[in-house]
């Protein structure tokens, strides 16, 4: 019985190692909410006035900006990552939608971040962000899209929290 074990799992190492890089890709996909001290009125505003500071608290820097499409670049354990978004929304409701990359294995970016209002003139800020990788896993995506994510956590609650 042990030797069909073996053959079987010699097979399935064979076969692993011949898969292409596409096989080893990776999705993320992490959801951050902060509530805010601020009606959503005033948070969309600020937001508005912001989204550059927003997105370099993230961990990115933003490298330039022509009209609605801004070209990113972050850095990884898989490297250097410099890819254009589009931004796009209307007031409560933000996005972004990658374009194309210039260095990297990003394949796919995007990014919503939505204002609700709470009771008591307060308001939830909820951001998604998304991302596709050619060579990155899911779990090595997932803890980058996380770190950035804890970082515009403590920029908002600075911002958007009376003290």
């Amino acid at each position: 019985m042990a030797i069909p074990l073996l053959r079987t799992l010699f097979l399935a190492l064979a076969i692993s190692g011949l898969l292409d890089s596409s096989c080893r890709a990776g999705y993320g996909h992490q959801t951050l909410v902060v509530e805010a001290d601020y009606d959503a009125a005033s948070v969309c505003r600020w937001i508005e006035r912001n989204v550059d500071a927003i997105q370099e608290n993230s961990g990115a820097k933003i490298l330039a900006t022509h009209g609605s499409v801004v070209t990113v670049q972050i850095e990884t354990k898989y490297g250097t990552q410099t890819f254009r978004i589009r931004r796009s929304g209307q007031r409560g409701d933000y996005r972004a939608s990658f374009v194309d990359r210039s260095t990297g294995t990003l394949t796919n970016y995007a990014y919503r971040i939505q204002v609700t209002s709470l009771e008591g003139r307060r308001s939830q800020i909820e951001i998604t962000m998304t991302a596709f990788s050619e060579d990155a896993n899911g779990v090595a995506v997932n803890i980058a899209l996380r770190k950035s994510l804890r970082l515009m956590r403590t920029f908002l609650e600075q911002s958007l929290t009376k003290e």
